[in-house]
């Protein structure tokens, strides 16, 4: 019982902070004034090399499953479209999602559970959450991982 109440509690946390990794790439690539371009990684988020002081978290975070760092979906070019979990294991949420994050619902796994900002007019609307429909590039989420998350 307890170990399932501290599984749901870090799947919460989850939730939160691959919404704010979601957010946060979506306003780095929304604030490039004359050229969109994602994060080379996710440092430039804490500290946006484009423009001095300019913030979009205040930290960097480790994926609450693992205790370890994020699983990357790469742009085409280059850059970092979104987060997912590398955690194994099947989530106990398995509905009641905000409509925003309808793919989430029956994921097998919680790297169905993709954090991934694609522009409007890019091939889908806005944030996007949902489940294995994965990097431009191979077609599978994620193509690694990202050192140096507290």
């Amino acid at each position: 019982m307890t170990s399932r109440i501290v599984r749901a509690d870090k799947e919460a946390e989850l939730l939160f902070r691959g919404r704010e990794y979601q957010r946060a790439i979506a306003d780095y690539y929304e604030a490039g004034k004359t050229v969109k371009s994602y994060p080379h990684n996710l440092e430039d988020l804490v500290n946006d090399p484009r423009y001095p002081n300019r913030h979009y978290l205040r930290r960097l975070y480790k994926d609450p499953m693992t205790g370890g760092d994020w699983e990357l979906v790469r742009a085409p070019d280059g850059g970092i479209s979104g987060v997912f979990s590398g955690a194994p294991g099947k989530p106990l949420k398995q509905g009641r999602f905000p409509p925003s994050e309808r793919g989430f619902a029956n994921a097998a796994s919680y790297g169905g559970w993709l954090f991934e900002y694609t522009p409007v007019g890019a091939g889908a609307p806005g944030p996007r959450s949902g489940s294995g429909s994965g990097s431009a590039n191979s077609g599978i989420p994620g193509s690694g991982t990202n050192s140096g998350i507290q």
